[in-house]
């Protein structure tokens, strides 16, 4: 039985498809994660410069009091 098997190639699978496949999705995950981050950041420097906005309205607008 064995020299029927002589000269037969035997393929392995081809592992750098795999490593490559996870290097895709972690990829994507940091790219992902970063676009996330990016836009927390500016929502909260928005919210930031709105609540500075607001505390200098109130300063230089003082409530007027109802008689």
């Amino acid at each position: 039985m064995p020299e029927a098997l002589v000269g037969v190639t035997v393929r392995q699978p081809c592992c750098p498809v795999r490593e490559s496949r996870s290097v895709t999705l972690a990829l994507a995950v940091v790219l992902a994660m970063q676009k996330m981050a990016t836009i927390v950041a500016l929502v909260v420097r928005f919210v930031a410069v709105r609540a500075a906005a607001a505390g200098r309205r109130a300063v230089m607008c003082p409530p007027v009091r109802m008689v």
